[in-house]
């Protein structure tokens, strides 16, 4: 388990979920605010909301893939 966490730290997968996590908190917050003084119907707030969710397991993947040891030339 402490290895898991160690790669995890390594490869910044918990940095990335926590800076995923804070911005979808302040878009979430946004549209809260935004949508309805536009008048927009609910169901495009639900949907960003889905959207967030799903895009959380995406920018884990990437930032697993993505190691950030970039070879120098």
């Amino acid at each position: 388990m402490s290895s898991l966490i160690d790669e995890l730290k390594d490869r910044k997968v918990i940095r990335t979920m926590v800076s995923y996590a804070v911005v979808a908190f302040v878009v979430m917050q946004l549209v809260e605010i935004i949508f309805p003084i536009f008048d927009f119907p609910n169901w495009t707030a639900q949907f960003v909301i889905i959207l967030l969710v799903l895009g959380l397991p995406v920018s884990v993947v990437v930032s697993w893939m993505t190691t950030g040891h970039q070879r120098v030339l």
